[in-house]
C-alpha cells in the first residue's frame, strides 16, 4: 500500500476505460478541492474518488468505495517532477488505519552495488502463488462484473452471499474460481460473474505471481 501510494496513487490511471466521470468540489478545513468520481460503467457501484487542488494537479484525497479506504495526501513537495506526499494517512470505515512519515527524499551522490546485496542470512521471497486476505483481494480487484439473478432463486424468494475461493493468474485474470458456500441455487451465478472479474497483477519483487483467496458475491432481492 505504501509503494502504491507513492508510485501510483491513482492506481486506476492504467486501467481509464469504460468509466463514467462525475465532477464536484469538496471543502476540508479552509481547503477546496475539485473532485473525480470514476464509476465503471458495467460493474458494482464500485466509485473511485481522486480530490486535487483547484490550482495544480495534486492529489490529496483518494477514496475508494470497494474497501471503504479514504487516503490523505499532506505535506506535498515536488520532486523530480513528481508530487510526493511526505505525510500520509489511510482511514478504514473512517477508523484509523495506517499513518507514515517521509524524513528524507532526494537522490544518491554514487550507487555502490554492494550497499543494495542482500545480507547473508536473508531468506529469498518463493515466486509461487500467495494467498491474500478477503480484504486485499477487493483491494486489488480493478473490474467487477455483476452477476445474473437466477430466476427459479427470485421465484423461492432466494438469497444470500456466496463465498469462493478464487485463483488469479500473474496476468490479473481469475483462473479458477470455486464455490465454498452460500445458497446452492445462487452459485453457479456467482462463479460465471467471478470468472469475468479482474485484478491487478501481483508482483513480488518485481515480478507477477498468482494469488489465491477467498471472495464473496451479495444476492439481495430487490438490489
Amino acid at each position: 500500500m505504501i509503494r502504491d501510494d507513492l508510485i501510483r496513487p491513482v492506481r486506476d490511471a492504467a486501467i481509464l476505460r469504460g468509466f463514467q466521470f462525475g465532477d464536484k468540489t469538496r471543502s476540508i478545513g479552509k481547503l477546496k478541492l475539485d473532485c473525480i468520481t470514476l464509476k465503471p460503467v458495467s460493474a458494482y457501484p464500485a466509485i473511485s474518488v481522486y480530490c486535487l487542488e483547484l490550482d495544480q494537479p495534486v492529489l490529496r484525497v483518494a477514496i475508494s468505495s470497494v474497501i471503504q479506504d479514504e487516503t490523505i495526501f499532506n505535506d506535498v513537495v515536488v520532486f523530480q517532477d513528481h508530487f510526493v506526499a511526505r505525510d500520509v494517512r489511510v482511514t478504514h470505515d473512517e477508523h484509523p488505519r495506517l499513518t507514515y512519515h517521509i524524513e528524507e527524499i532526494g537522490t544518491l551522490d554514487s550507487v555502490d552495488v554492494h550497499d543494495f546485496a542482500p545480507s547473508a542470512d536473508a531468506v529469498r521471497v518463493p515466486l509461487e502463488k500467495i494467498t491474500l486476505s478477503q480484504e486485499t483481494m477487493n483491494h486489488r480487484c480493478v473490474k467487477q462484473v455483476p452477476p445474473v439473478y437466477p430466476m427459479g432463486a427470485k421465484a423461492s424468494h432466494t438469497q444470500g452471499k456466496v463465498l469462493m475461493h478464487v485463483t488469479v493468474g500473474k496476468n490479473g485474470q481469475v483462473e479458477n474460481a470455486q464455490a465454498i458456500g452460500g445458497p446452492a441455487e445462487l452459485q453457479e451465478a456467482a462463479l460465471e460473474a467471478m470468472r469475468k472479474w479482474q485484478f491487478q497483477p501481483f508482483l513480488v519483487l518485481g515480478e507477477p505471481v498468482e494469488i489465491e483467496g477467498t471472495m464473496q458475491i451479495n444476492f439481495a432481492l430487490g438490489n
